[in-house]
């Protein structure tokens, strides 16, 4: 016959214990710390996509238009610019 103990938790397996539980807890919370930022960042991805598609039309307004032409006026006296017409929608 061997001279094998059986496996029996006692005061010499408190520390390979201790490790485990250290490991299964740390494990634990960095999947649980890993899924709030992961669903934070689609929380954020879903926003932007929403704003994107709620965008309508261009973002060049006829306002923007005016104001440029005058600037392009303002600094080539020589050029005769056209003052923008509205865009039909």
């Amino acid at each position: 016959m061997s001279d094998t103990k059986p496996n029996v938790i006692s005061r010499t397996t408190l520390v390979p214990l201790g490790v485990m539980c250290a490991v299964v807890f740390s494990c634990a919370g960095g999947v649980v710390w890993l899924n709030s930022k992961l669903s934070s960042i689609d929380y954020r991805l879903a926003t932007i996509q929403k704003d994107l598609d709620e965008q309508t039309g261009d973002r060049w307004r006829e306002s923007d238009m005016e104001v440029w032409a005058e600037m392009l006026r303002i600094q080539n006296p020589d050029l005769v610019i056209p003052k923008p017409r509205a865009t039909s929608q």
